[in-house]
């Protein structure tokens, strides 16, 4: 058996030389966790420069311009979801209670004409404005392709039943300040009658007065002048 021996002055040399490998080691490794920091922060940064969107939707408004700084919270662009609307309904304070979360309700679009449609209310918001004592009432809606943002429309909520007489809309004729029909007598001749209309539901309007139920009258009669005048059927 043999044995192996080195001098103080070599051990002392080898023993630094393995020191200072194990510090370069360290520094590589601290050096590495450093670039692989800098690397994920640039790739933070680059993810800023994509802008995308938690749904798919149109770009209705752009906010910024080309070489504009944007700032955390900053508004970039407005999206809208074509798939979800709602309408936003205020309800006086007296008729709040003929509201119910969850219920189905008609919601005629002014722009969209007939078919009204179907509303569910998704959010009664519990504070009152202040300033006219109204409640705000979010109501969803169908997805309707011909739906935006900003049509005007209005949710009808049930406050009871009552019988009323109800003619289109398109049977009104309009003469200076007052509003008519053509009534038909039993010999089936047109005479223009003025009548007294109420509220107003979708493409129909409430008769007050000036006719009465089971009369005929003439659906559409345009801007022609049939006074007088016998209505045949086809």
């Amino acid at each position: 058996m043999t044995e192996k021996s080195v001098s103080p002055q070599e051990f002392d040399e080898i023993k630094a030389r393995y020191q200072a490998a194990q510090a370069r080691r360290e520094m590589a490794r601290a050096g590495q966790a450093q670039a692989k920091a800098t690397l994920q922060q640039a790739r933070t940064t680059l993810g800023y420069t994509h802008i995308v969107a938690p749904f798919d939707g149109l770009v209705t408004e752009k906010k910024v311009d080309v070489g504009t700084l944007a700032s955390p919270g900053m508004p970039l662009f407005t999206v809208e979801n074509l798939r979800h609307y709602r309408l936003e309904a205020t309800v006086n304070e007296t008729d709040l209670r003929y509201v119910r979360q969850g219920e189905q309700v008609p919601v005629p679009i002014d722009a969209l004409g007939d078919p009204e449609l179907k509303g569910k209310v998704i959010e009664i918001v519990p504070a009152a404005d202040p300033a006219s004592r109204s409640f705000l009432v979010k109501v969803e809606l169908p997805s309707d392709p011909a739906l935006r943002s900003g049509l005007f429309g209005r949710a009808q909520f049930t406050r009871g039943e009552r019988t009323a007489l109800l003619i289109p809309l398109r049977a009104i004729v309009d003469r200076g300040q007052l509003q008519g029909i053509y009534v038909l007598d039993q010999n089936r001749i047109a005479g223009l009658r003025y009548i007294t209309l109420g509220k107003l539901s979708a493409q129909q309007v409430e008769v007050l007065a000036g006719l009465q139920a089971g009369e005929m009258l003439i659906d559409d009669p345009g801007s022609r002048e049939l006074s007088g005048k016998k209505i045949e059927f086809r």
